[in-house]
């Protein structure tokens, strides 16, 4: 079985208490923003979303992240091991970072994955994220590659990190 690749960018900000900003390049152009109010998505450029945010975001970082993920790693995903395996490292663009090797292994029915994080020890922050899923009875299977190469502690943002701006022709889903 060949197993489809394709490389995506993400620029992911995040500013204390609700504003975020996950911008996608390459293969996937998802747009997901929270400016404090309003929560917009558009995961093609021709079309979005937009919502009111009641004054705070429900958006988790984790969604931003990847949010593909949240069925694998999420409260009901009762893990069948979670392993320390030992130490590697990230090349950064400001050098090598040492990072904690954790696996989190977890069978359902006919579903498999396995996801091997490498942990900045310092700080709470997944520096590379290999998540292998498989679901035999549907004969798919899926891995997917994310590696951190640039991470700033307490950064400081361009106004416009968190403006939502609608794409030129784009039209609101309902």
């Amino acid at each position: 079985m060949k197993i489809p690749s394709s490389e995506i960018h993400i620029k992911l900000a995040a500013e204390a208490p609700f504003k975020m900003s996950r911008v996608n390049s390459g293969d996937d152009r998802t747009a997901m923003i929270c400016d404090g109010t309003q929560q917009f998505y558009s995961g093609d450029g021709l079309s979005y979303y937009l919502n009111e945010a009641g004054g705070q975001c429900s958006f988790t970082l984790l969604s931003f992240y990847e949010p593909s993920l949240m069925n694998f790693i999420g409260p009901t995903s009762n893990p069948s091991s979670v392993t320390v395996i030992g130490e590697d490292h990230v090349r950064l663009t400001d050098g090598e970072r040492r990072c904690l090797v954790v696996r989190v292994v977890v069978v359902r029915e006919s579903e498999h994955g396995v996801r091997t994080m490498c942990i900045d020890p310092t700080r709470p922050v997944i520096l590379r994220d290999v998540v292998d899923l498989e679901n035999e009875a549907k004969g798919f299977r899926s891995i997917t590659t994310t590696t951190i190469l640039s991470f700033e502690d307490r950064p400081t943002f361009n106004p416009d990190t968190f403006r939502i701006t609608i794409p030129p022709g784009a039209y609101r889903a309902r």
